[in-house]
This record gives C-alpha cells, structure tokens and sequence, in this order.
C-alpha cells in the first residue's frame, strides 16, 4: 500500500487553479483526454495555462486568454473549451466576479 501511495505522488496533477478561484468550490468539471494525434505526432506532454473570470451565479465567462501556451493551438483551444464547461459554487457581494489562472496538463496515460 505504501508503494501505492508514493506511486500516486509522483504522478503530476493535471488540473491547478491559482488565484482566487483557487479557494472557491467546483461543482462541476471537465478535464480533455491526452488527444491521439499529438501521441501520434510523438507529444508525450504539454501544458497550458488560462487566465478566466467566473461571475457571481459561478458561470465561465467568455473573456479566457491563453497566459502561457502549449506551443499547439489545438490543444490551448481544447483547454479554454474545457474551462466553458466548468461552474463554480455561487457567490453573492460586490467581489462576487473572481479570477483565476487554471493550469492543464496533457500527459500520455
């Protein structure tokens, strides 16, 4: 069991949120699947990062920008594609509109 557990350490996190979004509760996500062409192009790992807003009701809004590229604009359009799908827990109060930086990383399982 213990080998188990360090195994699960070393293996990298394929979502982080900084930010703070970082403190609010998910209630609903979607994380992409390592795409076979990219395998089939010999990626064996990417990441990129997006900086969104999500208002009050915990709804994505539209205003995601690519903070640090992928290098492949397909996989940073299926990362931002992604990110739509995701809700927050509502908020209520004038800081009700947060942001965050979300980090996805492609890794072949």
């Amino acid at each position: 069991l213990k080998g188990a557990a360090i195994k699960q350490a070393e293996e990298p996190r394929k979502v982080e949120i900084e930010g703070p979004l970082s403190k609010r509760k998910v209630l609903r996500y979607f994380v992409p699947s390592f795409p076979a062409w990219a395998r089939e192009l010999g990626i064996l790992e990417a990441s990129v990062s997006l900086k969104f807003y999500v208002d009050g009701a915990g709804r994505v809004l539209d205003s995601t920008t690519v903070e640090k590229t992928s290098g492949y604009g397909a996989l940073d359009r299926m990362a931002a594609d992604a990110i739509k799908q995701w809700r927050f827990e509502p908020v209520a109060g004038a800081a009700s509109r947060q942001w965050g930086v979300i980090t996805f990383r492609f890794v072949t399982d």
